[in-house]
């Protein structure tokens, strides 16, 4: 993402390509930042709680899952399908 809004910022016309693909490029990244920097703080509170710090724990784990399933469907499966034919 950040590549192609660089490229998209450096040959925008009327601009230094430098100018444009560094202004695109912070502009990619500083909402997220701005948004990270922002609900930190309420993060850190949300962690203390014990149930809440449970239910991120169950959550994270979820994640983990879902995430070796989606690399174990497309990766494992299809070489490993006809193995003996």
């Amino acid at each position: 993402m950040f590549t192609m809004a660089s490229y998209l910022g450096a040959s925008v016309e009327g601009l230094a390509p430098i100018w444009g693909s560094i202004i695109a490029t912070i502009a990619i990244f500083l909402p997220g930042a701005l948004l990270m920097f922002g609900v930190l703080p309420i993060w850190e509170a949300v962690k203390t709680q014990p149930r809440l710090a449970g239910a991120i724990s169950l959550i994270n784990a979820s994640v983990v899952g879902l995430l070796a399933a989606a690399l174990y469907q497309p990766v494992w499966f299809p070489p490993t399908q006809n193995l003996w034919i």
